[in-house]
């Protein structure tokens, strides 16, 4: 089950980060996820590390993004890379489509 918490904070520092997390915590009963999807931002990923040292760290898509399309090359893979990104898929799917790709672009 994948549940998705949005919170719009005023103040991007540490205190609120934790007050931040420590809510989340509550709305969950104390459930620690496994792995937490936010930006780059690097005060949210060190207090991460800290209220939830066993969670995952995740960039969000739209951090990834940019840096796929700058740095990617051959860039008529860009396209199938950036539809294979977006794509919410179980672990088989994920291999099996992975595969089909580096066998299509010769990789």
């Amino acid at each position: 089950m994948q549940i998705i918490i949005v919170a719009l904070v005023t103040s991007g520092n540490k205190e609120t980060y934790i007050w931040l997390l420590e809510q989340f915590n509550d709305a969950m009963k104390g459930k620690v996820s496994c792995s937490i999807i936010i930006n780059g931002d690097v005060a949210m990923k060190n207090v991460i590390k800290k209220v939830y040292p066993s969670a995952f760290h995740r960039l969000c898509a739209w951090n990834l993004l940019p840096n796929v399309v700058s740095n990617v090359c051959p860039y008529d893979f860009l396209p199938d890379l950036k539809r294979f990104m977006l794509s919410d898929l179980e672990i088989f799917q994920f291999e099996n489509k992975w595969n089909e790709m580096v066998m299509k672009f010769g990789l």
